[in-house]
């Protein structure tokens, strides 16, 4: 099992994100926020439904969304908030899929719809250690569970 990335994008813009494995030459950050975005609402858009996982070469893809919590009755038109997961390709989906959720749970306790509608980054980089915390049984490829026993 293995993450190599996760982060939280609202609106294209990464707010935060973790590298569990930095790849020499991965597309920047920038990028990958609008590509995802695009991705997500391709599919909501022409299918109607949640994208939750695709695969991009031997590396799948894992994307939850969630509406912004509504204050009072009042519905938001805002687009969702995006949590990604780069996994390695025979790692187990629930656990992450689990520990996404739970990074979701507790941004939105962290943070108001104010401070995400923002897009001040450095705002939520305090969060990125929050989320190795919780990813960190999750991050580790097999290799590395292996030498860490030794």
């Amino acid at each position: 099992m293995g993450i190599l990335v996760t982060g939280i994008i609202f609106k294209g813009t990464i707010l935060v994100d973790k590298k569990f494995y930095p790849e020499e030459g991965f597309i920047s950050e920038e990028m990958l926020g609008d590509l995802f975005n695009g991705i997500f609402n391709f599919v909501n858009q022409t299918f109607h439904d949640d994208l939750n996982k695709f695969s991009i070469g031997n590396f799948p893809i894992l994307l939850i969304s969630r509406k912004l919590p509504s204050i009072g009755e009042q519905a938001s038109n805002d687009p969702p908030i995006l949590i990604f997961s780069i996994i390695e390709k025979d790692t187990n989906e629930k656990p992450v899929i689990d520990a996404m959720n739970s990074t979701l749970d507790q941004f939105f306790n962290r943070y108001s719809n104010f401070d995400i509608k923002s897009l001040k980054i450095k705002k939520f980089k305090k969060f990125a250690k929050r989320m190795e915390e919780i990813f960190s049984d999750l991050a580790l490829k097999l290799e590395d569970r292996f030498k860490a026993l030794y």
